[in-house]
């Protein structure tokens, strides 16, 4: 129970858990009563000081926005909303549970570039910082593999499978999930007449 407060806190604002309740004596009714509050903040207290206080939470999330900083300029504004929008689908299946949260960015930058026309090529400069970034370059082509496969499954779901997923237009999954970044993206690269024609 300690550890899973421990864990919940690093996840949590100080603010949420308070809104949420999930104070010591929450954490105590969890064991059923099997450990008093008292109990499970001395465990928690013990827990964090043999960790030095050093606790932190490193997702996949978290892994696509430093790779996509070190990508810079040569990825663009519609590959990183591509890749945040896998990594959404990502923290929906537990097939990536047995991946770090590295590998599973990388593969989701890769189909992302794949997807809007400026796929990252073995053997180029973006694919080595990927390559670089991840713990676990060798599991990155599987990753890709099921980052693939949920991106299709997402795309029949989402048109209740009455019809040919390939005949979706070309980003509309990616485009209603960041509708307000995607049109934000869009007004900037247009020029001004033309952006108040349209939006």
């Amino acid at each position: 129970v300690s550890c899973y407060q421990v864990a919940v806190s690093c996840l949590l604002s100080d603010n949420e858990m308070r809104k949420l309740e999930l104070d010591s004596k929450r954490f105590a009714y969890y064991t059923d009563n099997a450990y008093s509050p008292e109990e499970v903040t001395s465990m928690t207290a013990n827990i964090l000081k043999a960790l030095d206080f050093k606790v932190c939470v490193f997702t996949p999330k978290k892994a696509t926005e430093e790779i996509l900083v070190k990508l810079g300029k040569s990825c663009s504004r519609l590959t990183a909303l591509f890749a945040h929008y896998f990594i959404d689908l990502t923290m929906h299946n537990t097939m990536f549970a047995c991946y770090l949260p590295s590998t599973v960015a990388a593969a989701a930058i890769l189909v992302a570039s794949k997807e809007t026309g400026n796929p990252i090529r073995p053997g180029s400069k973006q694919y080595q910082i990927l390559v670089n970034y991840s713990l676990q370059p060798q599991d990155i082509p599987k990753c890709v593999k099921i980052v693939k496969e949920i991106y299709d499954q997402a795309k029949r779901q989402e048109t209740g499978g009455n019809f040919d997923i390939d005949s979706l237009p070309r980003h509309s999954m990616v485009i209603k999930h960041y509708q307000v970044e995607f049109i934000e993206s869009v007004k900037g690269s247009l020029i001004p007449s033309l952006s108040k024609k349209l939006f």
